[in-house]
């Protein structure tokens, strides 16, 4: 489901009424299994939680969602907004469907296109769009078209689709995608003149062009009418008639539709590709467009299949290009033997943190073995220990949409961060982990010269590192951060050959600045993609932490805190630990 931000409907009286019901009818944590906090669902008895939810799902006529043993799919805010949007998008269409329809007879010349049988659909949809916003929530629309995505990316974006697609609907559900021959018939009389029959068939009409052509030679003259055929009056490779067959207006632009056209696809295929119009960017041809065709044309089979799959929201997503990417990889014997098992649109075939594709040409890993990702949090500060709380049922949650079980996430904060407890869960570790996973070590909380303070003793790192190198019998990748005072101090004890060790600052500094959140937030930021391969390694993260240091060292005139430490930068150049989901458009 496509991000949409809550408050928007939220703001509307009958949508504020409908949140407070659902706050009301929320029993209490030991009946339901889940609590609320800052509007996010947070599950503390799975079964309980399960029971309350497919209640909630039925009382509140919600999405379907899946509730699995894990209740990885549950109804959130985005399930809710969701729910309100499809009612807002109904409300506006009762409210402004007889306005709209009562306009076209008068504003139809303005939408008339040279074929004077032919109207601009789109053109129309925006305006009526724009009237409605302007005049509903009082919205000011951008004027620049470069302004437009991050409009739309913005608060008022939902708003703005949840009216456009109310205005598609009432279009289209009246005229079909072309303009009623009533509406046609009174224009023509008002000026006088004789209704001209209207051929809808494509097809029709290149069988009477065929044979004005074929009487036209014979009667000596030169066949001009043939060249028609293959007319393309805009030049996006995609012929006047054949868009008129697809029922596309062919004074528009469709430059994806006519690359696929020209690389020779089908026109079940086509008329896939006429859902874009959904899609933020429209029908642009951009370079990953291009390349997802050129994946899609590789397929020895299911080319309609996965594209119809795609195409199931409109748009193009990271994600779904990669994944063609990955199918496009395999040899003839793989492929068809996927299709066979029904994984062509499983982008995650070992079920495992990472997709198919980022296996196959990111981490280089075996995307038939599953890889974990282990990760132990340490913060040992009681007078922080609310605020970590709070940190860590964030981390949490970025971990469950990856795919990282609660049984993969240890977390010591404040009274629970003993020595003892990590090292009972560093032995556990050594039995469970193996060299195709990862585990990852974040300590926060005071240091010294000398080792780290838990929240019951201070131990030296000579003593934390003999406890660390029982993980070396998994051979599991190992990373490790460090955001005490004086972190440096720990490298001769953390590093190995094996190993990727990160601290906020040198054995000399005290440190002011915590890693571990940059590595959960961060990870997704497009800048920090230095070599841009569309995923954050720990190198890049870590090189993006250092420069941000950088900057606010000098913009605070803080230098004397020092910077952060790495040791084995090159292997974490090629260690990834969160890969989020790539849902944006390509």
């Amino acid at each position: 489901m496509r991000q949409i931000f809550v408050e928007e409907l939220f703001e509307r009286e009958e949508m504020k009424e409908l949140i407070e019901d659902l706050k009301k009818e929320l029993p209490k944590e030991e009946e339901s299994g889940i609590k609320i906090i800052d509007n996010n669902i947070i599950v503390t008895n799975h079964e309980k939680a399960k029971h309350f939810l497919q209640e909630l799902i039925k009382y509140y006529n919600l999405p379907k969602f899946a509730l699995d043993s894990n209740l990885t799919q549950i109804p959130t805010g985005d399930a809710i907004a969701y729910y309100l949007e499809e009612r807002e998008k109904e409300r506006l269409k009762e409210k402004w469907q007889e306005p709209i329809l009562s306009s076209i007879p008068s504003t139809l010349p303005k939408y008339k296109a040279k074929n004077k049988h032919a109207w601009h659909l789109h053109e129309m949809k925006n305006d009526s769009t724009r009237t409605i916003v302007e005049s509903e929530y009082k919205l000011k629309l951008p004027e620049e078209n470069e302004d437009w995505i991050e409009f739309l990316n913005g608060n008022g974006g939902t708003l703005y689709l949840t009216a456009w697609h109310a205005v598609d609907e009432i279009l289209n559900s009246t005229f079909a995608g072309k303009l009623p021959q009533a509406v046609e018939y009174e224009e023509e009389r008002k000026k006088g003149s004789k209704i001209k029959k209207i051929i809808g068939s494509a097809a029709l009409t290149g069988v009477l062009l065929t044979a004005i052509a074929y009487a036209s030679s014979k009667s000596n003259q030169k066949p001009t009418t043939i060249t028609d055929m293959t007319k393309d009056s805009n030049n996006d490779g995609l012929p006047d008639l054949k868009a008129m067959e697809l029922g596309l207006n062919s004074n528009k632009t469709y430059p994806i539709i006519g690359k696929a056209y020209q690389m020779g696809f089908n026109d079940s295929i086509l008329k896939e590709l006429i859902s874009l119009n959904n899609s933020v960017y429209g029908y642009n041809l951009t370079k990953k467009r291009i390349d997802f065709l050129k994946a899609l044309a590789s397929f020895p089979s299911n080319q309609y299949e996965f594209l119809k799959w795609v195409m199931k929201d409109g748009k193009i997503t990271q994600e779904e290009y990669e994944q063609a990417k990955f199918l496009a990889s395999l040899s003839k014997e793989e492929f068809e033997k996927a299709a066979k098992n029904n994984l062509l649109n499983d982008t995650n075939w070992d079920n495992d943190i990472w997709t198919n594709y980022v296996e196959k040409f990111i981490t280089k890993t075996n995307y038939t073995v599953p890889n974990n990702l282990y990760v132990v949090l340490v913060e040992s500060m009681l007078e922080n220990e609310k605020w970590w709380e709070k940190q860590f049922r964030v981390y949490s949650d970025i971990l469950s949409s990856i795919g990282v079980g609660r049984d993969h996430l240890f977390i010591l904060n404040g009274k629970n961060a003993t020595f003892y407890r990590f090292t009972s869960i560093i032995n556990v570790l050594s039995s469970l982990a193996t060299k195709n996973d990862i585990v990852l070590i974040s300590f926060g909380g005071h240091g010294s010269n000398t080792g780290f303070c838990f929240v019951d003793e201070c131990v030296n790192y000579a003593d934390i590192g003999k406890v660390v190198d029982k993980l070396d019998k998994t051979n599991s990748s190992i990373v490790i951060v460090n955001s005490a005072c004086f972190g440096g101090s720990s490298f001769p004890y953390f590093c190995k050959d094996s190993r990727v060790v990160i601290s906020n600052v040198d054995e000399k500094h005290e440190s002011w600045h915590p890693v571990i959140p940059q590595l959960f937030y961060w990870v997704s930021k497009l800048e920090a993609d230095f070599d841009k391969n569309g995923y954050v390694s720990v190198g890049e993260l870590f090189q993006y932490y250092y420069n941000k240091r950088m900057e606010w060292n000098i913009e605070y005139n803080t230098t004397a805190e020092g910077l952060p430490q790495i040791c084995n930068m090159e292997q974490a150049k090629n260690t990834y630990i969160i890969t989020l989901p790539q849902n944006r458009e390509v």
